[in-house]
């Protein structure tokens, strides 16, 4: 759950109407749901979509998860590999 206090802010800070605010709230809160293995799928392909090499993508992957908002351990790289590859 996203605090009023926080809405009313960024709806003041960046002149969004009301639908639009929550709209954007709702997109946020989507893109935050995914656990750790299905955020791992999905964004090693759009990493490979830009030309980016798995050795690189691993690295970057294992960065992106430290930093992401869903809790989780640390992940290396063959973890990582697991989850994409099964």
């Amino acid at each position: 759950m996203i605090p009023e206090r926080l809405k009313d802010h960024l709806r003041r800070a960046y002149a969004l109407d009301s639908n639009l605010s929550e709209q954007l709230w709702q997109d946020l809160l989507v893109f935050f749901q995914d656990d750790p293995q299905e955020y791992i799928r999905s964004r090693h392909l759009e990493l490979q979509d830009q030309g980016f090499k798995n050795e690189e993508i691993y690295r970057h992957l294992a960065k992106d998860v430290q930093h992401h908002l869903f809790r989780g351990p640390k992940l290396t790289q063959r973890q990582i590999r697991r989850a994409i590859y099964g």
